[in-house]
């Protein structure tokens, strides 16, 4: 307990002996800082209350710190002490077993509280103040991390509905963007499915798709977090069945520096295979859970 001058007069008021040795012959005063070793010079014996026909029984030998000394020195200014032992009738106790003794205001010590036990008077530490303190501290970490997670995700929030890309017709472009290219109607449930995550825009042909892009040039800057392409690889386009619009829209978009990525969904691969080996981010699948994943997941 060094440096912890009031719990050692704490202590002191309560009989403990600064005389006491341990199995190594060892006291107290042995390893007592300088802030420690002028409260127990100033302690002198006293004699133990007693009964009829000697020591009453369970009593503990008293202490107490010599009239008018203040070991302290000049208090701290932020600290106003307890009453000294010395301000007190020998044999009452002015900190009743039981009670807990907050430590000093700011100081890194624990607080206490005063047990009797087969030693005698000691001092339970770790009751009181530093449990809530430290209780606080948890609290306000866990506040403050749930605060910047918060923070952060409605930031992504903000940076995505932030970029203020208009159409052709100056209209702003809702983000995020699925782009749709099927010359039938979409799948009711996948499409209906994608609506719940992202703003879809449907066209038919490769052209419609194409001249809506060119309309929004500011699109180029989207990833794959804020655009893509659904399509399917053929596509009645004027009236002629175009087995090469997969692959028609997928070049017209890179040209056009268009880096987000395109999921051609059909029924046989033979034909996409091609494309997606000579394009970046071309995803080709006939699976209904990836092409699920493909327009859900933004």
């Amino acid at each position: 307990m060094n440096n912890q001058a009031h719990i050692v007069e704490l202590l002191m008021g309560h009989g403990a002996n600064p005389n006491q040795a341990d199995q190594k012959g060892q006291t107290p005063r042995d390893f007592a800082s300088n802030l420690i070793m002028p409260i127990l010079e100033a302690v002198v014996p006293q004699p133990s209350p007693q009964g009829p026909g000697g020591m009453t029984p369970g009593a503990v030998p008293a202490m107490a710190i010599a009239p008018g000394h203040n070991p302290y020195g000049a208090p701290p200014p932020s600290y106003a002490p307890p009453a000294y032992s010395s301000d007190f009738a020998y044999g009452s106790n002015p900190y009743p077993i039981g009670n807990i003794y907050p430590s000093l205001a700011g100081a890194p010590v624990v607080a206490a509280t005063v047990v009797e036990n087969d030693m005698g008077v000691v001092l339970e530490e770790g009751t009181g103040e530093v449990e809530e303190s430290s209780s606080k501290d948890k609290k306000d970490k866990k506040d403050k991390k749930d605060k910047e997670k918060k923070e952060k995700k409605e930031k992504k929030k903000e940076e995505k509905a932030g970029k203020n890309i208009k159409d052709a017709n100056g209209k702003s472009i809702k983000l995020p963007l699925l782009l749709w290219v099927d010359d039938k109607e979409p799948e009711k449930g996948l499409y209906k499915e994608s609506k719940k995550h992202a703003h879809v825009m449907h066209f038919k042909t490769t052209k419609e798709a194409i001249e809506f892009v060119e309309g929004a040039p500011d699109l180029k800057s989207l990833g794959g977090d804020q655009m893509r392409v659904m399509e399917n690889n053929v596509r009645m386009e004027g009236g002629v069945k175009n087995f090469n619009a997969g692959k028609n829209l997928v070049k017209e978009l890179r040209e056009k520096e268009m880096k987000c990525p395109v999921m051609i969904f059909c029924g046989d691969l033979t034909y996409v295979k091609p494309i997606m080996e000579e394009f970046a981010d071309v995803i080709g699948t006939t699976n209904a859970a990836e092409a699920k994943t493909f327009v859900t997941n933004f």
